[in-house]
């Protein structure tokens, strides 16, 4: 096995390990606490500017905070549902986070779709790259070397045997 393949290997092992533990993590319940924090965190404070509910000391976001804990505690809905109840009792947006539909996808695609155009861009260069390094000298490009070298005169012939011909 190569070294270039070990390293993939261990990379791949790494995500996969890394996976492992986000899925098993996601998994656990949370407490009434970590769910208060999770959707005051998802909500933006309608007074303040560039703050959640749960950073914002705003009296509107104390008051949602309040009103989150009471549906959290009342155990009939789920974070989501809760999230969008307090968002329709506002007139500004209150959701930080896109919703997933119409041009709110583009926020979500759009980073991935460049990733995976500049990926694919990138894997094209270096294919190229690696071809015009890998090519062959063939019997005409070395017959006009040594034309030039014997045009350029008996110090460019001495200089160019002093270094080391790198073929491949």
């Amino acid at each position: 096995m190569t070294l270039r393949r070990a390293g993939w290997l261990v990379m791949a092992g790494a995500v996969a390990a890394l996976l492992a533990i986000g899925v098993n993590r996601a998994g656990q319940p949370r407490t009434a606490d970590q769910r208060e924090l999770a959707i005051a965190k998802q909500l933006a404070c309608p007074v303040c500017d560039g703050e959640n509910v749960a950073e914002s000391q705003a009296a509107s976001a104390v008051q949602i905070r309040g009103r989150i804990k009471e549906l959290v505690d009342a155990g009939q809905l789920s974070d989501v549902e809760i999230a969008e109840t307090i968002d329709a009792a506002y007139q500004d947006d209150l959701a930080l986070e896109p919703s997933g539909s119409g041009i709110d996808a583009l926020a979500w695609a759009l980073p991935a779709i460049v990733a995976v155009v500049a990926t694919a861009g990138l894997i094209a260069a270096f294919g190229r790259w690696r071809k015009a390094a890998t090519s062959v000298v063939s019997d005409a490009d070395r017959d006009i070397v040594a034309r030039a070298l014997a045009d350029a005169g008996p110090a460019a012939t001495a200089d160019a045997a002093r270094e080391p011909a790198s073929e491949s």
